[in-house]
């Protein structure tokens, strides 16, 4: 079947991957223009982009995807099939009408769950104990059309972002085969979603891993969860930037202020916070490569009563 892939981060390269696996014909690749990362801010093109040049498919990078040049090119190749998957953009009307057999979008959660740009780390910051795929034909708006097919995984405690993308990456893959199968008996129906249960979930910024002490030390821990390994879930002991990594929550009670060292033991650091004790159990100084609490305790022999510090940026004091 001939098919546009749309997509950008790595997450993206699996579904593009089973699609491959699947025998769909991509005819071109959808991604975002590169951008500038790195110390020399340098233009670097997107995974997704990098996996269609080297397979010699045809790459299209538009600004929006609502530009007329766009459309033209999309009315051009004629796919008879759209699969999304991250691609970071929505649709106009005028592209989602082409293919006879829909837009699909591969999304990384149970919809009407989380319904936006970070479904994985917006799970792990609620707390959620399950989460997975959902196939779905695409509308005009938000990740709101007819569901065709789920996949349920469960969510580990100790998991984070990056374990969770990994899981997820890997269940993408077979809920695509499954698409495919579904696809052998014509077009699949969709589920229309129930709008009253939607969530939903915005773009993470680095300022929302600025560790707030106030917040009880389970909502702590989610955080991090949520910002490791990027951007990172952070705070500031002595004046020096900290990244937590890894973390428990405790639920005893202690008079001391937030942010305040609790207590020390040789392999731990309990900080107090809003509610209940923060178990700091990974971290990673500036400057320095991530190490367990006690590396920590035996380098920097951080004192009972000292504080981590939540810094605001001039423009919000």
């Amino acid at each position: 079947m001939k098919t546009v892939f749309m997509g950008t981060p790595d997450f993206s390269c699996s579904v593009a991957d089973a699609l491959e696996e699947c025998g769909f014909e991509i005819a071109a690749v959808v991604t975002q223009p590169d951008k500038p990362a790195g110390r020399g801010m340098t233009l670097q093109a997107s995974p997704v982009k990098k996996w269609a040049q080297q397979r010699n498919i045809p790459v299209l990078q538009p600004v929006k995807a609502r530009e007329e040049s766009f459309l033209q090119e999309m009315q051009k190749i004629c796919p008879e099939l759209v699969v999304t998957a991250a691609f970071g953009q929505i649709l106009p009307q005028s592209v989602l009408d082409i293919p006879a057999y829909g837009c699909v979008n591969v999304h990384a959660s149970l919809l009407p769950l989380y319904r936006g740009a970070s479904p994985i780390q917006q799970a792990l910051l609620e707390g959620a104990k399950e989460t997975g795929i959902t196939m779905m034909y695409m509308s005009a708006g938000m990740d709101e059309g007819d569901m065709i097919l789920k996949r349920k995984i469960p969510i580990a405690e100790k998991d984070n972002a990056g374990t969770l993308f990994e899981k997820l990456a890997q269940e993408a893959k077979l809920a695509v085969k499954d698409y495919a199968q579904l696809l052998q008996q014509g077009k699949p129906k969709g589920e229309p979603q129930n709008p009253q249960e939607a969530t939903y979930c915005k773009k993470i910024e680095k300022s929302q891993g600025n560790i707030d002490w106030t917040m009880s030390a389970q909502e702590i821990v989610n955080l991090i969860r949520a910002m490791t390994p990027f951007p990172g879930a952070y705070s500031f002991f002595r004046g020096k930037r900290i990244k937590l990594l890894q973390a428990s929550a405790e639920t005893a009670g202690h008079s001391e202020l937030p942010g305040t060292v609790a207590c020390v033991g040789k392999q731990s650091v309990a900080v107090a916070c809003g509610d209940g004790l923060l178990n700091i159990e990974m971290l990673q100084p500036e400057g320095k490569s991530a190490q367990a609490a006690g590396a920590f305790v035996n380098g920097y022999q951080p004192k009972i009563g000292e504080c981590f510090e939540r810094k605001m940026p001039e423009n919000q004091k």
